[in-house]
Formats: structure tokens, sequence, C-alpha cells
């Protein structure tokens, strides 16, 4: 386990600002042919014990195959974090949950926002810091440098990049770098000792953007397919995260009217969430959902273990099969009990990649193991920017529980109804605004894959502003249209 704090220290030195994917991608592959995973799935001479990798505008994908394993396996952890681009005229856009009221709380308070300046190559460019707001309608903001700054160039806040003791790691990013670590140290784990495995079949996607309506998973969802092959009823995915651990509210998993109700909903939840004082007084006014009562369920925390979360605030996990188990949770809850690790399964609050999965009719298999990280989006009590902080010990539980999954030849079928399962009979879909919500996601993924495809979020050319905008504005127009039928 130690590699993967080895690997956290080696990608905390990249900037991840969404859209500008590329510095981050490009150094996990020379980790992964470091530990000889081969590029390209059609290499037919390639060893197929050995893994192999291949990357498209939305995720880099790693297959690990050997013998005939009953499930196919789907890993998931996305590779951004919240941060700023670079922009005309030393303007920097806001993209991903920062907080806007908590900035806009801090420069009316005169506390200083620094922050790092990194080139469109990840190259470290110096330091500068906000100085003020340049539009109340988006988040831009205007820098403090009189020498030019590298448009689509990353600005991140600076803050300790990485620090490590017996107890904890301070990390820039541990949303969601720790857990990309985890990945990669399964991945080495695989490749060193495949003698230790009968039989896999297990797919890793690094996934570019998700701070932004979680849009590469959504891509993948929406086509139900890897690179590697179909995504089937049978396919079992565990979606990696490092979020706080926050709670359903009694108003949250609402069956909303019409997807403008919930767009609004969930602007307002990340508004909530990332703005200390609104969400102190949130939940100091409001209370919790009722199903914690009815089915004794304890609020999810930062102290007591993993979070096995199978709902976020869009609706329960597998939500388009009432009627199955979700052998995800199935697998983890065996498995850490088994290992006699703490962890908690209940409903909880927020948002991930979980959801992208679970609103296209994929599979009722879907669980998202959260490594709790209070401090999510450098974000303190008092809204101040700080580091991440995470436990070693949470960590390590996520990759030992994975890892003991991967080298279980068989799970008896759950005894009694998994929490899922209980959930979705509990909480039903609205399959109309379900359908709207897939249209959304599906529109907002088909609009990103021009910036993705070039890494960028600011054309830097007359083709690309037209490949740029034309998509944005044709998505937006046949979301509009297919949201009214």
């Amino acid at each position: 386990m130690k590699s993967i704090y080895t690997y956290a220290r080696r990608l905390s030195n990249i900037p991840n600002t969404p859209f500008l994917y590329k510095p981050m991608r490009n150094e996990i592959i020379k980790i992964l042919e470091e530990m000889g995973v081969v590029f390209s799935p059609k290499n037919k001479t390639a060893n197929r014990s050995l893994g192999q990798y291949v990357h498209d505008d939305y995720a880099l994908y790693v297959q690990i195959k050997k013998g005939k394993a009953e499930n196919q396996i789907l890993v998931d952890s996305h590779l951004d974090h919240p941060g700023f681009v670079i922009g005309p005229k030393n303007s920097a856009l806001a993209l991903g949950s920062v907080g806007w009221n908590r900035i806009k709380n801090l420069l009316n308070e005169d506390i200083p926002m620094p922050i790092k300046v990194f080139d469109f190559e990840g190259n470290y460019f110096g330091t500068s810091k906000i100085t003020n707001e340049i539009s109340a309608n988006k988040p831009f903001y205007q820098l403090a440098d009189e020498k030019p700054l590298p448009i689509n160039g990353h600005a991140i806040w600076d803050v300790n990049l990485y620090e490590e003791n017996d107890s904890q790691v301070e990390m820039y990013s541990a949303d969601n770098m720790i857990v990309t670590c985890v990945m990669l140290s399964l991945i080495e784990n695989l490749m060193s000792n495949a003698q230790d495995f009968d039989d896999v079949n297990i797919v890793f996607a690094f996934t570019y953007l998700e701070e932004i309506f979680e849009v590469s998973a959504s891509a993948i969802a929406n086509r139900a397919s890897t690179p590697f092959g179909k995504i089937t009823q049978d396919t079992i995915i565990f979606v990696l995260e490092s979020m706080q651990c926050t709670p359903l509210l009694e108003s949250e998993i609402a069956n909303f009217k019409d997807i403008e109700a919930w767009e609004n909903f969930r602007v307002e939840h990340d508004d909530l969430i990332y703005s200390p004082a609104d969400r102190e007084s949130a939940y100091a006014n409001k209370k919790l959902h009722p199903l914690y009562s009815e089915l004794d369920l304890p609020a999810p925390n930062h102290e007591d273990g993993i979070l096995i979360k199978i709902n976020d605030v869009d609706g329960i996990y597998g939500m388009h099969f009432g009627d199955s188990e979700n052998l995800a949770e199935h697998f983890l809850v065996s498995t850490l009990d088994q290992q006699k690790k703490e962890y908690q399964l209940t409903l909880s609050g927020g948002a991930c990649n979980g959801t992208a999965y679970s609103i296209f009719p994929l599979t009722s298999h879907i669980a998202t193991i959260v490594v709790p990280n209070k401090y999510k989006h450098n974000m303190d009590h008092s809204g101040h920017v700080v580091s991440e902080v995470v436990k070693i010990e949470d960590v390590n539980n996520v990759f030992e529980a994975l890892l003991g999954i991967l080298k279980k030849d068989n799970f008896e079928h759950p005894e009694a109804p998994t929490l899922s399962k209980v959930l979705k009979n509990k909480i039903k879909a609205d399959k109309s605004i379900t359908k709207k919500i897939r249209v959304e996601r599906e529109s907002v993924a088909w609009a990103s894959k021009a910036r993705l495809s070039y890494g960028k979020y600011f054309p830097s050319s007359n083709l690309e502003k037209i490949l740029f905008y034309f998509r944005s504005g044709f998505a937006r127009v046949r979301q509009m249209l297919a949201t009214k039928l």
C-alpha cells in the first residue's frame, strides 16, 4: 500500500483543472507503462494476462483480464478538481464547485486568495491572487498580474500540495487524487502478482470530467460501454470518491415536477454544500430525511470509517432495477465484515459519478466507496481556503476491500435484502423526470466533447471557436426540445 502514497506525492505536483486533463492523464500513462501496461485493446499480440490501456475524449481506460470471471467489474475515479481556467486579459473562470458565495465573502472581507498558476502543459508559471469578481452572473474573476498569464492555463489554490504523517494525508486535491492512486496501486498489484488472481475481468476508468454534471461518466453510461466492451446488467460498478459525508435532508430526493426544478435544486445544493454559513443555517432549520428514523440508520460522518454510498441526491443507485439486489453493496459489506474494517452504510447527501451510472438503465450493482474528506474542495468550516485532509486508515481500507473482492472466488447471494433494494422500494424514481435528466446529461456530455477532445476550455483558433460554441449551442437547443416532450 506504500505505492498509493508514492503515486499521490508524484501526481500532486500536476494541476488538474476541469477540461485541462491532459497533463494528469499523460503522467498516469507514464506510470502505467512503467508497470508494463500496454497500449491499445486492438493489440492482438499483447499477452492477455497483462493490462492494456486506451483513451478517448472522456476517459483513460485500463483493462486487466485473466481467466473467466463471473462478473465484469468497472472501477471509476475522476481526475479533475475544481479550479480556474485562465482566460483573456488575465481573467479566471471558475469551473466546478469552488463555492461562489465563499469567494464573494472572502473578497468582501479582503482576505487574500493566493493561487498557483500553471501553463496549458502543466508547467509551473508562478503565483497570483484573485482581486475582484468580474461578472455577477458567471464565476469570472480578475487576477492580479501585470504580465500576461497563459490562456488555458490552470489556476489552483496556493495550498500545501502534499504532506503525509502517520495518520493522515493533507493534499490540494484528495478529491479525487487519493482514490485515483488507490486504483493505480490496485493495477500495480494485479500486474505484479497475477498468480494471486484466478479469474479477473476488471476495467479501471480514469474519467476526465466529473466536477461539471459528471460529464465523462454520463457519456460512458449513455453509450453503455467502454472501449473494452459492453456494460451489462451483470456488470458491477464501484465509484471511488473522496468527499464530504453529508446527511440527506427531508426535502432532498424529491419528485421534481420538471427538469428546471431539478437543475435549480442541483445548483442550490452545491451552493449550500460549499457555503459554510448557509449550510450551518440550513442544517439547523431542516430535518433529516424520515428514512433515517424509519430504518434506524445513522447519519454519515467523517469519523466512523469509509462510507458505502448507495444513493446521491439525484436518487437511489440502480433505480431502474427496483426488485434486484445490489451486488456491489453486498460484496463490499461481506468483504469489510470479514476483514473487520470500520465502515458506514446509510443514506447520504452529495452527488458523484454514481448518479451517472444510475440514471441510465445499466445495472443494479452500483456503489460509491467514499474516503471521508471534511474539507472537500479546499474549504474549512469558516469558508477559508485550505488543503483537503483524509485519514490513511480510510484510504488503506478502500484498497484492502477492493483487493479482497478481486481475490474472492465467489460470494453467496445475500440472505437478507440489501439496503439498496430496501431504499429502491421506499423511494420510487419518477420515470418521466429521470428520462429528462438523462437527456440533460447526454446533452451536456455531447456539448463538452469538442473541448475535451482538445483538452482546453477557451478556443485558440476560429476552427476551435466554431466547434466549441456550435456544440454547446446545438446541445442546449436539443435538450430544450427533448425535455418538452
